[in-house]
């Protein structure tokens, strides 16, 4: 199993969301060219890390044991792993404390770019709960770009949809459709 914090539940709803602005219909599946996303986190299944901490912590984010997620996160952070900032992130967005997540998800540094990537969506998502529309609409505008952005573009694709813009979503959703 993948843990994404969010990840996988948007690019589920891609397909619904690629419906509402048309062309969806006619896609079979995933083009020739289309690239597996690596998971962004290790799953017990993987066998890379089965049984980290950071899987620990994961699995106590997934049973809804927040308290517990927070303090492995954090410990593991602070021992300077770059992946546990994603899980930090999710947690305080599960526990209302947006405006701490939006600070935490800005900072990237030291992460690989599926990490960051993650932590865009994630700060968006804080953004959007504090109802910072506009800050969020530009903050994935400004990563939607990347050839491996596919979760900001969902989302960016549907803040786009959610604000009325749903001639300016279609490319976003079908570029992810299409590659």
């Amino acid at each position: 199993m993948v843990r994404s914090s969010g990840l996988l539940r948007s690019a589920r709803r891609v397909s619904l969301v690629a419906a509402l602005v048309g062309g969806c219909a006619s896609h079979a599946g995933p083009s020739e060219n289309a690239q597996a996303t690596p998971p962004l986190h290790d799953s017990p299944s993987s066998g890379a890390h089965k049984g980290s901490a950071l899987d620990q912590a994961w699995d106590s984010y997934e049973a809804s044991r927040y308290r517990e997620a927070e303090a492995a996160f954090r410990s593991i952070l602070a021992r300077g792993e770059p992946r546990a900032k994603p899980g930090l992130a999710s947690v305080l967005v599960a526990t209302g404390r947006y405006a701490e997540a939006e600070a935490l998800a800005s900072e990237t540094t030291g992460a690989d770019v599926h990490v960051a990537l993650e932590l865009v969506v994630l700060r968006a998502e804080a953004m959007l709960k504090q109802g910072k529309l506009d800050a969020a609409e530009t903050h994935l505008a400004s990563a939607a770009g990347d050839p491996a952005a596919r979760a900001v573009r969902v989302l960016y694709g549907e803040v786009l949809i959610e604000r009325g813009k749903t001639r300016e979503a279609e490319p976003v959703l079908m570029a992810r459709i299409e590659h």
